[in-house]
């Protein structure tokens, strides 16, 4: 017997998934739980925090990533009027600073011409603590005129996994599926992707498989794959628990998980 290997990665995986009814959503990822904790006092109340869980679960996992999309995905939720002003009105208190390991004790910098290069360049060499033998980090920059902390202003600004985001972003995580029509709302989807994309970053190339994942996670299409696999797992025991506990019959759950 053959059988047919496809990478979750691949645009045949999507013409496959767009063929598969799946059932909704009743219980938030592991990885959307964490997010919840650490990010969650951020937003005033817990319709906001509801609704920052359910679009976060929306682009990791949904196979159609817009505010209606996602909304349809869950069993239990408002009407989806209330996730796009959320993402398009609400007042959201996000903190105005770029992330990055730059705190340092002591510095050297200097002008120089180093090989093989036409121009002059700065230095910046940076120590975590003033007598430690090996710097923290070493900068090299163009702009020969700027001080240490415009550089490292322009420096933490970049982000050094540019290509490998923008292929992610879009292929899996919904970056090109946005339809509102405001700058706001605009704004605060890509603001949702790139948390999504580092909720799944700190899960990858761990040196043991987390309880929840059950194999080390390698790539993001891998991550939200597994992240999939949970959430129909927790759907599967609850579907149990409906029937066991609360003797729900067959009619009841598929219409409570949106199944035809």
């Amino acid at each position: 017997m053959g059988f047919l290997t496809i990478n979750v990665d691949s645009p045949v995986f999507d013409n496959i998934m767009e063929d598969i009814t799946m059932p909704a959503i009743v219980k938030f990822p592991s990885v959307v739980e964490e997010a919840l904790d650490r990010l969650g006092h951020n937003f005033p109340n817990e319709p906001e925090r509801r609704h920052f869980a359910e679009y976060l679960t929306g682009l990791i996992i949904a196979h159609k990533k817009n505010v209606s999309a996602i909304n349809r995905e869950f069993a239990s939720t408002t009407d989806q009027s209330c996730l796009n002003r959320w993402l398009t009105q609400a007042d959201w208190t996000v903190p105005q600073q770029i992330p990055g390991d730059f705190v340092f004790d002591s510095y050297f910098t200097k002008s120089i011409r180093i090989p093989d290069v036409d121009h002059r360049v700065r230095l910046v060499i940076l120590w975590d603590k003033k007598n430690d033998k090996e710097a923290k980090k070493m900068l090299v920059c163009n702009q020969t005129r700027w001080d240490v902390i415009r550089i490292l202003k322009v420096y933490r600004c970049r982000w050094t996994g540019t290509e490998c985001f923008h292929r992610d972003g879009k292929q899996q995580l919904g970056m090109g599926d946005c339809q509102l029509r405001n700058g706001r709302g605009q704004t605060r989807h890509m603001y949702m992707v790139f948390l999504a994309h580092s909720v799944l970053m700190r899960q990858l190339r761990q040196g043991r498989a987390y309880a929840w994942a059950r194999e080390r996670l390698m790539t993001i299409g891998q991550a939200c794959m597994t992240v999939l696999r949970q959430t129909l797992s927790d759907t599967i025991e609850w579907v149990f628990e409906r029937i066991e506990d609360d003797h729900w019959d067959v009619n009841r759950i598929k219409f409570q998980l949106v199944l035809p």
